[in-house]
């Protein structure tokens, strides 16, 4: 299907979804004006409906969003005999033919024991086979006493032809996903299930291809779950098995196993992996901790996932302490990661992160909170040849933060002043070579450290009017480079005619440096001349924001957004520019 064919359905697929919506806000008042007891259970319609429109403009730089977006969107509730449903539509003039589709159109229907959804749904069966996709379809689960049964299935991705435009990314076919699961007891209690799910590719969804491949996955889940003393001990254990064909136009091969072709067919190149997770978790009263091991084998992939990241072990530790009635609280964050599990890489990378925080309420006025937090790296070659040895790397980043909070009464007016610091360091060193043999780790090195300071003043009165005032400054200081920014915000907020109408306005400015060290600066430099970096490059911003809703009678709403956006660069490389966008949402609730 060429892009004028695909552009034509599309358009034709948008004037009917927007004469039903129209025919939904027509009705929905009239639905609801006839909703009555009538002697029977429950019965009723709720729900809104909403118009969001958009306008957005920029000179300096290309446009960042579209020049103009609309977006409808309505959700019903409705509830007959017991049993309730649901319908919700998104509609979104973003979406083409170039890209995923935007677009939602979503009905649900539920009762006690059992739930039906169709259109567009995002089941979550596990972390590794189906965790949160989109699809274009429907799903529905069952829970008659112990018993867990759940079927999910549509399209997971529409066919999107190769392109010249600008921003395109991907070729990608038409992509079609079936799950299931089976077992008893809940998630969050005791449990055993077994998740399946079934990907595939549409090969005649696309006449040319150009780097996309069709590919096809069977994967297979239990998941078990422990749960004792009242959900205060809970322990889990999933692993999923995956089978992976990157392009189903390889040739099929026997692998002595008897798979079903209508679940899966072994090709030249087909895989199959593995990734788990087993948690533990435990919340007492004062004492909470979650512990966790995972792990996700090289060449791991999963359909039924968005993105996953392969060949990584993961162990984690987060033990939390409450003392003194909830005034003191104190957590720790341990964890240690690696890759390279099958020995494969050059390079094998092993991660430490060590961190604690603590919140401590020292009166009714004020409360301090601080956190610190180390992360080490090291990426460590596993041949012994000067090449491979040459990029060994160690990063060690640093990360602690302060923030005092005070609030103060006056009658009836609320002050509040807080006060945050934060210091970031950052040291790599890189391995060198000296007469073909790898020194240690203390060659070429680079570091650097970043302090910033926010301070913050808010005062409200019991009359609707607040305002704020807060300042930053940060510096950040590099290798034969330094940058400072500082910077403030102004806000007020005032509700009026009764609280109906509330309206909130903020301005800020900032200015930025970056400068060289041990180079003089002086104003006849040029402004844009010279390699980057070589030269003192400063900018500032201007913002400005403001917001204003009005509850309008019958539950509507107008909500109107606009915010504008200037940079100057005033030397130096770069490019000035000014952008600003205004929103206006109407949504009415029945």
């Amino acid at each position: 299907m060429d892009l004028a064919a695909r552009a034509a359905t599309d358009a034709r697929k948008r004037l009917s979804l927007s004469a039903v919506l129209a025919l939904w806000i027509a009705l929905a008042p009239q639905l609801q004006a006839q909703t009555g007891p009538l002697g029977l259970p429950e019965t009723g319609v709720s729900g809104s409906v909403g118009f969001t429109g958009s306008l957005y403009g920029a000179s300096g730089i290309s446009g960042r969003r579209p020049t103009a977006r609309s977006e409808i969107s309505t959700s019903l509730s409705f509830k007959l005999l017991g049993v309730e449903s649901g319908l919700n539509v998104l509609y979104s003039t973003e979406s083409n033919s170039l890209r995923q589709s935007m677009n939602r159109v979503g009905f649900s229907w539920s009762w006690e024991w059992g739930k039906v959804k169709a259109g567009t749904v995002s089941p979550d069966y596990s972390k590794y086979s189906l965790g949160g996709t989109t699809l274009r379809g429907g799903a529905v689960e069952l829970t008659p006493g112990p018993f867990n049964l759940a079927f999910s299935g549509g399209k997971a991705q529409q066919a999107v032809s190769p392109s010249t435009s600008r921003g395109f990314r991907q070729a990608s076919f038409e992509r079609w996903l079936y799950a299931a699961r089976v077992g008893v007891g809940q998630g969050e209690r005791s449990h055993f299930h077994l998740i399946g799910t079934l990907g595939r590719d549409v090969e005649s969804s696309l006449d040319e291809f150009g780097s996309a491949r069709p590919s096809e996955n069977l994967t297979v889940t239990p998941d078990i779950g422990i749960s004792m003393f009242d959900g205060r001990l809970r322990v889990e254990t999933e692993a999923t098995l995956s089978a992976f064909t990157r392009d189903t136009r390889t040739r099929e091969v026997s692998v002595g196993v008897p798979v079903p072709e209508v679940l899966f067919t072994p090709r030249v190149g087909s895989r199959v992996d593995y990734a788990g997770l087993s948690q533990l978790e435990v919340d007492l009263e004062a004492f909470q901790l979650d512990a966790a091991y995972e792990r996700v084998q090289p060449g791991f992939r999963s359909l039924g996932l968005s993105r996953v990241r392969s060949d990584q072990e993961i162990i984690r530790l987060n033990p939390q302490l409450q003392l003194l009635d909830g005034k003191l609280a104190v957590g720790v964050d341990l964890k240690r990661t690696r890759n390279n599990l099958l020995g494969q890489r050059a390079v094998q990378e092993r991660q430490r992160q060590i961190g604690g925080n603590v919140r401590a309420r020292l009166s009714r006025r004020v409360t301090i909170s601080g956190s610190y937090r180390r992360v080490s790296s090291r990426q460590k070659p596993t041949s012994e040849s000067s090449l491979s040895q040459s990029l060994g790397r160690r990063f060690t980043s640093q990360v602690a933060s302060v923030s005092p909070t005070v609030t103060l009464r006056s009658g009836s007016v609320t002050h509040s002043i807080s006060l945050s610091g934060n210091y970031q360091s950052l040291n790599v060193r890189s391995q060198t070579l000296s007469g073909g043999a790898a020194r240690a780790l203390t060659g070429a090195r680079l570091s650097s450290g970043n302090l910033t300071t926010t301070t913050s003043y808010s005062l409200s009165f019991p009359s609707g009017l607040s305002l704020s005032l807060s300042g930053n400054y940060l510096r950040s200081g590099a290798r034969r480079l330094v940058t400072k920014s500082y910077g403030g915000t102004l806000s007020a907020g005032y509700a009026f005619l009764d609280r109906k109408l509330q309206v909130n306005l903020s301005g800020g400015w900032s200015a930025n440096r970056t400068r060289p060290t041990g180079q003089s600066q002086t104003a006849s430099q040029p402004r844009a001349t010279g390699p980057v970096g070589s030269r003192e490059r400063r900018s500032r911003q201007l913002r400005l924001n403001g917001t204003a809703s009005y509850r309008l009678p019958f539950g509507d709403t107008i909500r109107m957004k606009g915010r504008i956006l200037s940079n100057r660069v005033r030397r130096g490389r770069g490019r000035s520019f000014r952008e600003g966008q205004l929103t206006v949402r109407f949504s009415h609730n029945f």
